[in-house]
């Protein structure tokens, strides 16, 4: 499709590439990124027309009904300038749908909606948005290290068959992800699930808890990162599992919980590895 099979820019071409900034933008959606959406949304092949349907739909406006290519163009822009910061992210879901479902009746070489979600990302990249678009939906990204440590945790649990750990994991993510206020109590539940599920795996006990099994094993950690390992459970058992009023973590202290998770998880998944080809 021509409107989308532009060759690369001439900075991409070069790999001229500037540093990623860190990360600025999280529960707010700029106006730039409102007018990147309606941009990359034609490029991919939808019409103005196509665009209104889809943001009216999203967020339940009535259109207009002055039906003049301008005053189109002019109403999804403003549409997309006045929606709710979540509703924005909201609609890029749904373009995503709709460039979906161009492929799948067009045949768009590349797909449409995966060069959608590829070039949304490179923008969220560049304008340090900590969002991430991964298979149309829109989730947390956390600074490269983090987002590295939980990548790196979940391919090894799956290569492992650890279905149940690997899926904690997940969810942690995705209670990091939530709109429009995360949910931190229960991403820190769940990176410690994911530790207690994989090292009852490892030790063969399936009842205790992540406390207990450190006690019981010492050899599971070198010491004195064993201590740290313990004042971690520690800290979730105290935020997240016997949460009392007033001391709700914060979102920065949950991404620290969700990464250290996720370095342990992957810690113990390369010594089990060592081990077996001792």
């Amino acid at each position: 499709m021509s409107t989308m099979m532009d060759d690369q820019p001439f900075s991409r071409r070069h790999n001229l590439t500037t540093e990623e900034p860190g990360i600025t933008v999280r529960y707010e959606a700029p106006r730039s990124l409102r007018y990147a959406l309606a941009a990359l949304g034609r490029r991919g092949g939808l019409s103005d027309s196509d665009l209104l349907e889809v943001l009216t739909q999203v967020l339940l406006v009535a259109p207009q009904g002055n039906w003049s290519p301008s005053y189109i163009e002019q109403e999804v822009n403003q549409l997309l300038y006045d929606a709710p910061w979540p509703s924005v992210y909201d609609c890029a879901e749904s373009l995503y749908l709709r460039l979906k479902r161009l492929h799948e009746r067009e045949w768009t070489d590349p797909p449409a909606h995966e060069w959608f979600e590829a070039e949304l990302n490179v923008y969220f990249r560049r304008e340090g948005i900590g969002w991430q678009m991964e298979s149309g939906h829109i989730e947390f990204r956390g600074p490269k290290p983090l987002e590295d440590d939980i990548a790196e945790a979940t391919r090894r649990l799956d290569e492992t068959a650890r279905a149940t750990s690997s899926r904690e994991l997940e969810e942690s993510r995705k209670d990091l992800s939530r709109r429009p206020e995360p949910d931190v109590t229960g991403a820190i539940q769940h990176a410690l699930a994911a530790v207690e599920c994989l090292v009852r795996d490892l030790a063969g006990d399936p009842k205790a808890t992540l406390g207990d099994l450190i006690k019981r094993n010492p050899g599971l950690f070198p010491k004195p990162l064993d201590e740290a390992i313990h004042k971690l459970w520690g800290f979730a058992s105290e935020f997240a599992r016997h949460i009392r009023e007033g001391r709700t973590p914060s979102l920065g202290e949950a991404v620290l919980v969700v990464g250290l998770a996720s370095s342990v998880i992957a810690y113990l998944l390369e010594r089990e590895t060592a081990d077996r080809g001792n």
